[in-house]
Order: structure tokens, then C-alpha cells, then sequence
């Protein structure tokens, strides 16, 4: 909800959902649409469901205006960063290392080391899980 919140929200909350199409969409979005490419693309997809629910309710929503508006707004400028790994090399000294740690963090990282799993898997973990 966030980006909606923040950025769309504040603009057409206002607006009468049979108003909103994609030139509303498109002034709304234009200042982020390349600042903040994540954040802009999170929202248009969220007043796309959001758009859904009144469309079903028999409004007349233009449920296209999301596209038309992303193809107004053009291609977006975006350039993907990549977390970097740890070369493989390094993984056994940085586990020992580990090991000497006494806090709850460390034991979640080894655990993630061993299993290889998702972060929120191992956070949002229960003890009788193990």
C-alpha cells in the first residue's frame, strides 16, 4: 500500500473512481515514473487491482487505463543493481567465523547457509518447525 499511499493516493484520492483514467494516471505518476521506477511500477499495478473491485461492482472503469497510462509514461530508466555475493571461496572461513558468534542473527545466517533458504522463511520461523 505504500506507494499508493504516498504517491497516488495524496493526488486522486479525491477523484470519482469513473474519472480516473489514464491521463489522471499518467500526470499522477510522472514525477516518479523514472526517479523511483520501483515504487512508480508498484503503484500502477496496485490501482490496477484496485481498479478491479468497482469495475465488478458494475461502474464503468476503464479497466485499461493502466497500460494506456504505461505507454504514455514510455520506457522507464532504470538500471538494475545487483546485491554481490560472497565468492565461494570465502563461504567456509565466513561460517567459522560465524560460528564464534553468539547472537540469534549469526545461528539465523548459518542456518541459511546450510539450507539455502529464503530470509523470510528463516525469520518468520517457529521453533516447532524444527
Amino acid at each position: 500500500m505504500s506507494p499508493l499511499l504516498v504517491h497516488v493516493i495524496p493526488k486522486i484520492g479525491q477523484y470519482p473512481i469513473e474519472e480516473v483514467d489514464q491521463h489522471v494516471l499518467k500526470q499522477t505518476l510522472a514525477p516518479i515514473w523514472h526517479e523511483k521506477a520501483e515504487s512508480a511500477e508498484k503503484a500502477l499495478n496496485r490501482i490496477q487491482i484496485a481498479l478491479r473491485h468497482p469495475a465488478t461492482l458494475g461502474l464503468s472503469v476503464d479497466l485499461q487505463a493502466t497500460m494506456k497510462a504505461k505507454a504514455l509514461l514510455g520506457k522507464q530508466r532504470r538500471t538494475t543493481t545487483h546485491i554481490p555475493s560472497m565468492p565461494d571461496a570465502e563461504v567456509p572461513s565466513f561460517y567459522k567465523w560465524l560460528k564464534g558468534q553468539t547472537t540469534v542473527s549469526a545461528s539465523a545466517l548459518r542456518l541459511l547457509i546450510l539450507t539455502v533458504s529464503r530470509t523470510t522463511e528463516v525469520r518468520l520461523s517457529a521453533f516447532p518447525e524444527f
